[in-house]
């Protein structure tokens, strides 16, 4: 039985290391492979989110320079139309449209006309700048828009230029329109576009802290840049990372490294309305997955969380399990232990049975042949030799006749003791009112002349072996009517009630009592409290009537006063099937019994 407990034990914990280990495996990688998905979805729905938003930024900003640029071309183009009539006014002409001009156009610092022989023909600049400035030629110009009409020549723009202290040390784009007639060339309008508007007008977008935003010409020249890097203006960049031309109505989204530092980052390319200028707005890649990292990493670092607590709850029930089998085991043991000790009880109990049946047939047999011997040899003795023996002779023979009869009547008495506790129970519903009718009639023909008050209770009925139960009724009711001879007149009752699952039956009588100090010895065998009051009886009595009332899973005590009557009550279950249920709880001794008795 240990064997097979123990294997079965070893059996579940593999099954259930088995279960948890593919439980916590399947869990963990749908875990990971959902971690996975939405953590390259927001990376993606991240990513696309940054692309719509420096594209945006891309179209803003160059709306705002397409705004400034196209009212510094239109200035340049009304000037440069002005050089088409040459006349000794024109100078003033042109300084009057330059002066008009300049307020609307603060990006521009100088505004310059040369003639055709590259005389100048007016500097005008803002109010706060020197008149006296010295453009350079445009170099670089590099590409430039189509022409406006047939002798409009498109609008260059230069490269980046420094004027030291002429004008406050700032950096300048120089744009111009020219002007050719009869295939000659006729003329110029130049302008000088401060590079602070440009900071200007990217300081007032919403642009990220790590965000680089730069003007280029479209054949890659960094016309401006912010934050300012003044050692790469005019720079080449190289070809710019664009599969087809730069369209106008939309920005071309570039994902690498590019830019002076070749950073691998997210750019976003928009030209500027019909000019050769592309704005280029760019931003790391790394800043601008930052907020995806971010949550990536709260999402990996809850998915661990949530698989270490499965391992934890894993581990927990893995530890449970080898618990509860260990706990298992151990009962196994118990189990196997609790049947060996108790097949050698049995094995104990049943030598133990066959040795008290020896002892009764040894009783019934070897004793019984020596008392009868006795017994005949005092009966011929008193027969045949009484008259040769004296009055004390004659005394000496009797005694030895009455012994050797009560020692029989002794034997007779424990083999019927011995034969309670070993028959078995043949169950059965009783009438015990009926069946108290009954021994208490047989009493009363046996002595007609008592006066004795008998009241039992209807209906009582109970479920046992009727033997046994009319063998502890009578034992009860002959105590009660041997115990009363010498009232006038006796009383004897017997009643019941239910008590719990079990019913309480008591027999009383208003006999001579006894000391309930005494009641402990009234069921051990051969115990009598009246011996020396000549009542009789063999001292088995009650003994036997205890027998019968545990093997009915019953209890039995007694309470009395000195001659005051005594009460003898038991109690039985109300079915048969509960047998020696409630014994362990019972009370151990007579005294118990009595205590309990009182209190109830």
């Amino acid at each position: 039985m240990s064997g097979a407990a123990s294997h079965l034990s070893r059996r579940s914990t593999t099954t259930t290391r088995r279960l948890v280990i593919a439980l916590y495996a399947a869990v963990s990688i749908l875990l990971i492979v959902g971690t996975g998905f939405f953590v390259d979805q927001g990376r993606v729905r991240e990513a696309m989110r940054q692309d719509t938003e420096i594209s945006a930024l891309a179209m803003a900003l160059s709306e705002r320079t397409l705004r400034g640029l196209s009212t510094t071309d239109l200035a340049l183009l009304d000037m440069a139309d002005a050089l088409r009539y040459p006349s000794p006014s024109l100078p003033a002409l042109l300084d009057g449209m330059a002066g008009r001009w300049l307020p609307r156009l603060p990006a521009v610092t100088i505004i310059n006309a040369v003639d055709a022989h590259g005389a100048p023909l007016v500097v005008a600049t803002q109010p706060d700048q020197p008149r006296t400035v010295v453009l350079p030629p445009l170099t670089n110009a590099g590409p430039s828009i189509g022409r406006l009409d047939g002798d409009m020549s498109p609008l260059r723009i230069g490269t980046p230029v420094h004027l030291g202290g002429q004008v406050g040390g700032d950096w300048f784009i120089p744009i111009e329109r020219s002007l050719h007639q009869e295939g000659r060339w006729a003329g110029a309008v130049r302008a000088l576009v401060n590079l602070r508007a440009f900071s200007n007008v990217v300081q007032k977008a919403p642009i990220d802290a790590h965000d680089t935003v730069s003007l280029l010409r479209t054949d890659g020249r960094l016309l401006a840049q912010y934050p300012a890097q003044d050692e790469m203006l005019g720079a080449s960049l190289g070809d710019l990372p664009l599969e087809t031309d730069v369209p106008t109505d939309r920005a071309s989204i570039h994902k690498g490294p590019w830019g002076p530092q070749k950073i691998e980052s997210i750019t976003a390319f928009r030209r500027v309305g019909d000019y050769p200028l592309i704005v280029a707005v760019s931003r790391p890649r790394t800043a601008a997955l930052a907020p995806s990292a971010n949550a990536r990493i709260e999402l990996i670092g809850a998915c661990a969380v949530l698989l270490a607590l499965m391992l934890a709850v894993g581990i927990a029930s893995l530890r449970n399990a080898q618990r509860r089998d260990a706990a298992l085991a151990e009962l196994g043991r118990m189990n196997a232990e609790l049947e060996a000790s108790v097949a050698r009880r049995t094995s104990e109990l049943e030598q133990s049975n066959r040795d008290l049946i020896a002892f009764s047939y040894s009783i019934s047999h070897d004793l019984r042949a020596p008392l009868r011997a006795i017994n005949g040899f005092a009966h011929a003795v008193r027969e045949d030799y009484s008259d040769r023996l004296d009055a004390q002779g004659c005394s000496f023979i009797d005694r030895i006749y009455r012994a050797s009869v009560r020692m029989g009547e002794l034997i007779d008495a424990l083999l019927s003791l011995t034969d309670i506790s070993r028959q078995p129970l043949e169950v059965k519903s009783v009438d015990l009112s009926a069946m108290a009718e009954e021994i208490l009639d047989d009493l009363k023909l046996s002595e007609r002349n008592r006066a004795v008050m008998v009241e039992i209770q209807p209906g009582m009925r109970t479920e046992g072996d009727e033997a046994l139960l009319r063998n502890a009724l009578s034992n009860l009711l002959h105590n009660a009517w041997k115990f009363t001879r010498a009232r006038q007149p006796a009383v004897i009752m017997v009643s019941s009630e239910e008590v719990g699952d079990s019913i309480r039956y008591t027999v009383a009588d208003n006999g001579v009592g006894f000391d309930v100090a005494h009641a402990k010895r009234l069921f051990q065998p051969f115990q009598q409290l009246h011996s020396t009051q000549g009542f009789g009886g063999t001292g088995i009595g009650l003994a036997s009537v205890r027998r019968i009332i545990e093997r009915h899973g019953g209890r039995i005590w007694a309470d009395a006063m000195p001659d005051e009557g005594s009460r003898f009550i038991f109690e039985l279950p109300q079915r048969a099937a509960v047998v020696r249920r409630r014994r362990d709880s019972w009370p151990a001794s007579p005294a118990a019994d009595t205590a309990t008795a009182d209190q109830t």
